[in-house]
């Protein structure tokens, strides 16, 4: 199974963000840009790991999230990976109560190593993928990553209370991927339900 763990956006969020892409679609950049309903940011990313892990990964999860109550957060800022001079992935930047995302993920991070899971060392910065460039010349990349330069403080203006973290299942078809949900843990010593749930499936 191919595993992350990650936070979804709020409706009221997805909301803005659908008249964001809409405005970044008319520019017609070479970009393949994310499904609205698949927007999420992700905490720490598993690849592929034996199903019989799943238990573990959940009850480290919930045990995590039985420390933390919830918390604040803002969108703030379009960006790029790798820069703004050779923009290859597009995402929205994160604001609001960091310290307390930051404790959520580091622990994540600490106990599935602990558990002998193997972690991206690179360090985290929060953020919501956007859309993945295409092949493009140079001047064009350049351009693109300037206009998004000029949008590196843009707020969204919504606020939303992260009150539960998701363990996501990737599957890569072809072109396109599917999202299923197979547990959802409450922050702040709730009950976790657990299901399976098609989020949505690019074509």
């Amino acid at each position: 199974m191919r595993i992350f763990i990650g936070v979804a956006l709020p409706l009221s969020l997805q909301k803005q963000l659908k008249k964001l892409l809409k405005v970044l679609e008319r520019k017609h950049w070479p970009v393949k840009w994310e499904a609205i309903e698949k927007l999420h940011f992700t905490l720490v990313f598993l690849g592929e790991i034996p199903e019989s892990k799943i238990v573990i990964v959940k009850e480290i999860v919930r045990e995590i999230c039985q420390q933390l109550p919830s918390f604040s957060l803002e969108i703030k800022g379009l960006g790029c990976f790798p820069d703004y001079l050779f923009p290859k992935i597009i995402w929205l930047g994160l604001k609001g109560d960091l310290k307390s995302l930051s404790f959520l993920q580091k622990q994540l991070k600490l106990k599935l190593k602990d558990q002998g899971f193997v972690i991206d060392n690179r360090p985290f910065l929060g953020h919501v993928t956007l859309g993945r460039v295409k092949k493009a010349k140079m001047k064009q990349l350049q351009e693109i990553g300037r206009q998004l330069k000029a949008l590196r403080e843009m707020e969204i203006g919504v606020e939303w209370h992260v009150k539960e973290v998701i363990i996501f299942q990737s599957q890569i078809l072809s072109q396109r991927s599917k999202y299923y949900k197979v547990a959802e843990i409450l922050l702040k010593n709730q009950n976790y339900k657990e299901e399976k749930w098609q989020i949505s499936m690019l074509k």
